[in-house]
């Protein structure tokens, strides 16, 4: 049996949903898997935007990085070259990244709270603007 190329899960996953989400590490990827969202790596904070066109067919894109300097720089860079379709979830403090709150207790419940309370910041800035 051949495994599926990360290219042909991404696709899968696109579509299927109307969202993706991108992670910046293989561990916060096998977190998302787990729980059961549409989610791909973009393998570091120094990706090249220009490569992850695949997400154009998104209408959605929550936006996953590490909790640190790099990281709010790549969402930064990522999020400005994918438009308002995008959508930063930021770690609570002291949480490194996905992986990291999936180890906590509530991590998976927290996740899906900081989720809607994003979309919640994003909806109300795109009715200010």
């Amino acid at each position: 049996m051949t495994k599926p190329s990360l290219s042909t899960e991404v696709c899968r996953c696109l579509n299927q949903s109307l969202a993706m989400t991108a992670s910046e590490g293989t561990l916060d990827y096998v977190t998302g898997v787990g729980w059961n969202l549409p989610i791909c790596s973009v393998q570091g904070a120094a990706m090249r935007a220009e490569r992850l066109t695949f997400l154009d067919r998104a209408r959605k894109v929550l936006l996953l990085f590490d909790n640190d300097v790099e990281g709010r720089a790549a969402a930064a860079s990522l999020s400005s070259f994918l438009g308002p379709r995008t959508i930063t979830v930021e770690m609570p403090p002291g949480v490194k990244d996905l992986n990291a709150l999936g180890q906590l207790q509530e991590g998976r419940e927290t996740f899906f709270q900081l989720v809607r309370e994003a979309e919640q910041e994003a909806s109300h800035a795109l009715s200010a603007s």
